[in-house]
């Protein structure tokens, strides 16, 4: 039975020597992974990136950035309910035919002002909680992707150990370190190995 590469490269390692007698399943030889340790090499850089960005919006920064964002609605809560409170007095004080026109339009003005801050506040504090989920999913996504990209590495990767399909005897058509083609079952030269069988 022949046996042909995995893919096109070159033999990195022979584990058998030729009409060695076999059983199936024995390791027979390992082709390069050059490709796929340096891909490998970039996923993990790529993930080294990643979570150095994403501890950025972990722990106690993030802790501080809502604080500050809810410190910040609380004030404007607060200058909304003072600046409420005055103009309130003032209208109270039109009302009864006091003359403070002035102290109204500007009591008025400052609780407008502060709704308008107060608003500007809770919109900034969304802002902040949806940049934080929105980092986070995107996080787990592509620690997901690296992950997936990972296991298909390996899987590849571990197809490059050729392994005899049938008990039976190496007649080894390549040398350590000779280029073995890609399902070339029809060109000796480029055979991994072919097993004869017993």
């Amino acid at each position: 039975m022949d046996v042909c590469a995995p893919k096109d490269g070159f033999v990195a390692k022979l584990f058998v020597h030729h009409q060695q007698e076999v059983k199936a399943g024995a390791p027979l030889l390992q082709m390069d992974s050059d490709l796929e340790d340096r891909q490998t090499e970039r996923v993990r850089i790529f993930e080294s990136i990643r979570e150095t960005r994403f501890s950025r919006y972990t722990g106690q920064e993030l802790d501080l950035l809502r604080k500050v964002a809810q410190n910040a609605v609380d004030l404007s809560t607060e200058q909304v309910n003072e600046a409420k409170l005055k103009f309130d007095w003032e209208a109270a004080n039109m009302s009864i035919g006091a003359e403070h026109g002035t102290d109204f339009s500007l009591a008025k003005s400052r609780y407008v002002q502060a709704q308008f801050e107060q608003q500007r506040a809770a919109y900034q504090q969304a802002q902040v909680e949806f940049g934080i989920t929105r980092n986070t999913q995107t996080n787990a996504l592509a620690k997901e992707l690296s992950e997936s990209h990972l296991a298909f590495i390996f899987q590849r990767k571990d197809r490059l150990n050729v392994v005899a399909p049938t008990d039976g005897r190496v007649n080894l058509l390549v040398a350590e370190g000779s280029v073995a083609e890609l399902k070339a079952v029809a060109k000796p030269r480029f055979f991994n190995s072919a097993l004869e069988s017993q």
